[in-house]
């Protein structure tokens, strides 16, 4: 990724305005698909090049007059959590996402939304999309680190791409245990 904004002497202070610069540049170099279906809501590619959000995700939501997009704490989300589980860093999913979640609220608060709203809105949208009983598109490459840590195989054994399934059906060694 290459950003453009540079800050100016004073700007490592906390700010909603350079924090929506940052947001807005992260999401224009992670560059979304709203193509596949993504089981989690979001994710990424294996390589962490390619960020996904699933196609029936509903773009955003009205409140008090404002409708307010969803994809850039969405994204900003998925890219601090892949970051933060690279090999270099080692730290398992739950953490990563924990850690991540924390930038996403960070995010929607620096836009003036409430989070409970912005959580309430969420957590009706992870519950359609969540409750499928399958993923036919799936996007190829996706990272499956997050189904394997939360040991979700029921969820892993309805995903597929191209018609062949995602998941061998292999249940990977515990390293935690």
């Amino acid at each position: 990724m290459s950003f453009h904004f540079r800050p100016r002497p004073g700007d490592w202070l906390l700010s909603n305005a350079i924090l929506e610069q940052a947001e807005d540049e992260i999401y224009q170099n992670a560059k979304p698909s709203r193509d596949f279906d993504v089981p989690y809501v979001a994710g990424y590619s294996k390589d962490g090049k390619s960020f996904y959000i699933d196609r029936m995700l509903a773009k955003g939501f009205e409140h008090d007059g404002v409708f307010f997009l969803i994809d850039i704490p969405i994204i900003l989300h998925e890219v601090i959590e892949k970051s933060l589980m690279v090999e270099e860093h080692g730290i398992i999913y739950e953490l990563a996402h924990q850690i991540a979640l924390r930038g996403e609220r960070a995010a929607v608060e620096a836009a003036g939304m409430p989070w409970a709203v912005y959580n309430a809105f969420c957590m009706q949208q992870i519950k359609l999309i969540g409750g499928r009983k399958e993923y036919p598109d799936c996007p190829p490459d996706l990272d499956l680190t997050p189904y394997f840590d939360e040991k979700d195989w029921a969820t892993l054994k309805k995903m597929s791409a191209g018609g062949k399934p995602l998941w061998n059906g292999v249940k990977p060694q515990d390293p935690k245990m």
